[in-house]
Parts: C-alpha cells; structure tokens; sequence
C-alpha cells in the first residue's frame, strides 16, 4: 500500500487533513516535525538556536529517508522538507504526494494567532508569505496541487480520498449543500463532482432524524465514524463504522444518528457505476 505524502506552506493543513485521512483510511499517521522533535528530544527552536539550521535539515533528511522504506502511511511533512530534491525523490517514490496550497490571506488568517511562527514575525506578515510562496512556487509546482481556501478539512481529506482511488476532480458543487440545509438542518453536507460520481460527505449530528422520502436512484455509501440506525421498508438495522449501505431507490427509508456520524457517500444516476 503506498504512502500518502502531504506536503505545502505551513497554515494550509498538513497536520489536520492528514490526520482526518489516516483515520478515514485506518492508517498510521506521522508529522515529520514531531518525529524530529520526539528523536531528538528538543523543541524545533532549540535546535535550530543550539545547533543551527543544517542540524534540522540532516534530521529531515534521515526521517524522509527511514519513511520512504515504509509503506500505507500518511505523512504530513514540514513546510521545507519536500523541496529538498533527495527528500521529495526517496518519498514520492514510495506513494502519491500531494501539495496543500492556499492564498497569503488564508494563510495568515489560518496562523496569525500561533506564537511558534518565527517567519512571519515581521512588520508585513502577509507580504513574507507572498515573498516565500515566490520562493518556493517552483519546489511545490513539481507535485499535484490541492487548493484548500474556502474548504473544511473533512472536504480535503475527501477530496484527496478520490485521487488516491484513481478518480478525478471535475469541479465543485454547492447546491447540494444548501438544499439539504434547508430540508433538515441537522445534515451537514459537502459535495464535489468526481468522475463519473458526485461525492457527498455528510455528517449527521446526533439524534438527527432523516424522514422518509423517495430517491430517483439507489444511494449507496459507507459509515466513516460514530453509528446510524437505518431503517428500510419497516426493518431496522444498526450500522456501525466501516459497513457499508445500499439503499434501493424505490423504497421509504428513515435514518438516526446516535452520535456525531459521517458518512461517505456516492451517488451515480447510473446503477450499474456504483462504486466504493
């Protein structure tokens, strides 16, 4: 199984997308960062301040290589890391790499109240990280671009799920979103065309019920997290994480979410391109 290699500007959601895509995927996740610190048992800063920067970057490097002699991980790396040419060649050898983009703007609303962020200790923050993206365009374009403005990590980390798969981004869809709202406001939905597929994340707060209704098409999908009651033709059945769903077009159905539950979910108006 490859290795799922994050990599991107600090502020555009290595960590969290990543770790939101080991546990959908029930993969071990790892911050390149926090391995270094936990190795060498000091903080970033000091080693930088005690020992300088080339010390950090032989860290990275010994870390970019140990991972790249594994496989079915998700690894959110630092914001340098992949432009080393030795690190991004040992890693993107070992799985798919994809680059977390975002505009100077969100980047700086994203980080703006951390305190462990030397770079942009300056009098024009915003203008810093227009001058490094500059700098590192030419690194990060080698690899595939995710742009995250405007997105919920949990759409990323879906988004990045369908790539892995094979599938292909057509572009962006929010009528879904705001129709569900206004049909049941305990659905949270994001949604996105794929190839050949619509895909849909909804998230059902707990003690949500979906009422009966009928559906052009089959709906099929699985639980990601916490469980659902789905009720088909009078017959009720608890569902728990990992099982997956079919539910005939044709038929009344209801659904209640015990706990904050998501599902993922795709819909194809043709039945037989139904697909996981």
């Amino acid at each position: 199984m490859q290795n799922i290699i994050l990599t991107g500007f600090m502020g555009t959601g290595k960590t969290t997308v990543g770790q939101l895509l080991a546990e959908r995927l029930q993969r071990p996740f790892i911050d390149t960062d926090d391995l270094i610190v936990a190795r060498d048992g000091r903080s970033i800063a000091d080693i930088f301040a005690q020992d300088g920067e080339a010390a950090f970057r032989a860290w990275e490097r010994t870390v970019a290589l140990e991972l790249a002699q594994r496989q079915g991980l998700v690894i959110a790396t630092g914001g340098r890391l992949m432009l080393n040419e030795k690190n991004a060649a040992a890693l993107a050898a070992s799985g798919q790499v994809f680059c977390l983009t975002a505009v100077p703007q969100t980047i700086l609303a994203r980080v703006q109240d951390e305190t462990k962020r030397p770079l942009l200790n300056v009098p024009n923050p915003a203008a810093q990280i227009q001058r490094l993206l500059d700098e590192r365009k030419e690194g990060y374009g080698r690899f595939r671009q995710i742009h995250t403005d405007g997105k919920t990590a949990g759409q990323i980390a879906e988004e990045i799920i369908v790539l892995v798969r094979g599938g292909k981004i057509m572009g962006f869809l929010d009528i879904a979103n705001r129709l569900h709202k206004e049909l049941l406001p305990g659905l949270r939905v994001q949604s996105f065309w794929g190839e050949q597929m619509l895909v849909i994340t909804v998230e059902l707060v707990a003690g949500t019920i979906v009422p009966q209704h009928n559906h052009l098409h089959e709906q099929a999908g699985t639980v990601i997290s916490g469980d659902l009651s789905l009720t088909i033709a009078g017959e009720t059945r608890r569902l728990k994480p990992g099982d997956a769903y079919i539910i005939p077009g044709d038929v009344p159905h209801s659904a209640e979410a015990h706990t904050d539950t998501r599902l993922f979910e795709l819909f194809s108006p043709v039945r037989e391109e139904y697909k996981y």
